[in-house]
């Protein structure tokens, strides 16, 4: 996987709707598991969730929770039934905190590169938090890390992608 292939994969982790990132059998398995209080389950599921971030990641360091984090995440999950919609935002957000050390790595290398210009966070909702209007606008790459413009929260609707450093603006240089 090259870098720009490599970004592409992360960036589809970091700004895919939720229902892109988590299938309904995944609802299904996290309410399967709930009802029989299945640990082994839940740990699956959300293994196979790190096992996605860490092919789109192409060897990149991904943020791996401890023990204790990761038995809180179950703990979570199994202590009481949620709804669907409850549950499709905390595997996204997962998902995403999974990724986004990666992301901001992958991101700093390829603007060392010059194949990053800059990074665009866009809100999208009529009601978006203020938390997300801080760290909306379009960033050099390296500020949008420091910043945690690629940082998400459950139920956050932003758009956050790459513009590429094109052809004209290579030949300028």
């Amino acid at each position: 996987m090259d870098d720009k292939e490599q970004l592409e994969a992360l960036q589809k982790i970091m700004n895919s709707s939720r229902a892109d990132l988590i299938t309904a059998d995944m609802i299904a398995a996290v309410q399967e598991a709930q009802k029989q209080y299945d640990r082994k389950k839940m740990g699956e599921l959300l293994g196979a969730i790190y096992a996605n971030v860490t092919q789109a990641a192409g060897g990149m360091p991904l943020d791996i929770p401890d023990d204790e984090t990761f038995g809180k995440k179950l703990g979570w999950l199994l202590k009481e039934e949620h709804s669907d919609k409850t549950i499709l935002d905390f595997l996204a957000q997962t998902e995403r905190n999974f990724a986004k050390p990666a992301m901001e790595n992958v991101s700093a290398y390829a603007a060392n590169l010059g194949l990053i210009k800059e990074v665009v966070r866009e809100m999208q909702g009529r009601d978006t938090c203020a938390w997300c209007r801080e760290r909306a606008g379009i960033w050099n790459p390296y500020d949008a890390n420091i910043y945690g413009v690629w940082g998400r929260h459950a139920g956050c609707d932003c758009k956050i992608y790459i513009r590429y450093v094109t052809a004209d603006e290579e030949a300028e240089e």
